[in-house]
């Protein structure tokens, strides 16, 4: 089955749900123990470290990285999951614009009826412009990545994500709503508060 949004195989080159949990660090999912076992050599390296990542040193790492521009929000992970987190701290960025500004834009704005796709596709895009502008891609962001990036994207961006999606997925303790609204507030130089 085809994955949609937070459960996808860690795997990378697979796209079905996954539903089973790494057991060390309960962060990966996989599909199958076929799909675990061929990806342990990449996920080893970073098995781990995200639990309780909120009580830790590298949340603080992470955050000043980005804040010095030395893009630090793509750090310990994979190339998969860098591209949903700049996709998720889009949509997240939305949402708090919406709570927060009562500033109906993005997703919200297109579910009620009051932006097309292609806005928000191209608001997505100048955000990826600004990020690169601003050197906060990896350094090892190549084409492969952007055209992973713009597949993903049309999954995820047309639509907001609350920070109660971010912890269900993610867990609170590993601050991953901190790293995603930092993110965009150091993209966008603003924050929504």
């Amino acid at each position: 089955m085809s994955a949609s949004g937070a459960y996808q195989c860690h795997e990378e080159s697979c796209t079905n749900t996954g539903d089973s949990k790494c057991g060390r660090c309960k962060q990966a999912r996989y599909c199958s123990k076929a799909c675990q076992k061929l990806d342990w050599p990449k996920h080893k390296q970073s098995c781990g470290n995200d639990v309780g990542l909120f009580h830790t040193s590298k949340l603080d790492n992470i955050l000043a990285n980005m804040l010095s521009g030395e893009g630090g929000w793509f750090q310990g992970i994979n190339r998969k999951r860098a591209v949903k987190r700049l996709c998720q701290s889009f949509q997240f960025w939305a949402e708090d614009n919406y709570v927060f500004q009562q500033n109906l834009i993005q997703a919200y704005a297109e579910a009620g009826g009051y932006q097309s796709r292609e806005e928000t596709t191209q608001q997505f895009r100048d955000y990826v412009q600004l990020a690169k502008s601003k050197k906060l891609m990896p350094s090892w962001w190549d084409e492969d990545a952007e055209n992973e990036l713009w597949v993903v994207a049309e999954e995820y961006i047309h639509f907001a994500i609350e920070k109660s999606d971010i912890v269900e997925e993610y867990g609170y303790s590993s601050g991953e709503h901190m790293v995603l609204r930092s993110m965009a507030s150091t993209i966008f130089g603003r924050s929504v508060f």
